[in-house]
């Protein structure tokens, strides 16, 4: 709550909404394409994708296509043939994983 006066409570949240972000946490998952690597240059989801077979192996790999290499999460689902959703949760469950093994 911002304030008990409406008045001062609108003031001061059209102050808060107005003050950007200093980093939007979803942009550390964004793709390496959004950040200027062109579709051709990318290695081929067969190439980075090997194992699926071995599911925590295949899970690192789906994360690297998606973080490394500019894949989108359809793009990656349709390979596998699965829904986006479940990369999306492999993605989320293994960046989590990853970042707690590192004490982040």
């Amino acid at each position: 709550m911002f304030s008990d006066n409406l008045r001062l409570a609108r003031e001061a949240y059209k102050d808060f909404v107005s003050i950007p972000a200093v980093e939007e946490p979803w942009m550390k998952f964004a793709p390496v394409r959004d950040r200027g690597n062109n579709k051709e240059e990318r290695l081929e989801l067969r190439s980075i994708i090997q194992t699926i077979d071995d599911k925590g192996r295949r899970n690192l790999q789906v994360v690297d296509a998606f973080l490394n290499h500019g894949y989108t999460m359809a793009e990656i689902a349709a390979f596998l043939g699965c829904h986006p959703t479940n990369i999306s949760k492999i993605v989320k469950k293994t960046v989590r994983v990853e970042n707690s093994c590192q004490g982040v």
